[in-house]
């Protein structure tokens, strides 16, 4: 059983509700584009679940290929993200990806977050719940 935690900047919300910020929180590498501009939801989560299966399937951690230096760097390239061009680099990991794990990464990494599913509905996922024999 594998559990993830992280704490240190949380707070509960409904999955409608948004939080405004004039600072960045959180760890930059698992941000979604709009929690650099300073919005927080339970998309931005989704986001972060994204990047994070992403890392344990390429055991590196998001936006390591970007080619940016240091976190400050990182801020920017995921702050000025262009829909079409913001998922994180999936590596040369790519071609043994399934189609299913492909998706759920697209799907929780979806640039606007209104697009983004629920935690809920990212269980039920064909990646989650076993649809593609190559992801067993």
């Amino acid at each position: 059983e594998v559990k993830l935690t992280d704490f240190g900047t949380s707070r509960l919300l409904s999955d409608e509700q948004t939080v405004k910020t004039s600072t960045v929180v959180g760890t930059v590498a698992y941000m979604a584009p709009e929690s650099i501009r300073g919005v927080y939801s339970t998309a931005s989560d989704v986001w972060g679940i994204g990047c994070s299966a992403l890392q344990m399937f390429t055991g590196r951690m998001p936006w390591i290929d970007a080619n940016c230096r240091d976190n400050i760097s990182l801020i920017f390239k995921i702050g000025n993200l262009q829909k079409g061009e913001h998922l994180p680099p999936f590596g040369p990991e790519a071609a043994t990806m399934s189609a299913d794990f492909v998706d759920f990464i697209q799907s929780a990494c979806a640039f606007d977050r209104n697009e983004r599913p629920t935690a809920a509905q990212l269980l039920q996922h064909p990646f989650v719940v076993g649809g593609d024999k190559e992801d067993q």
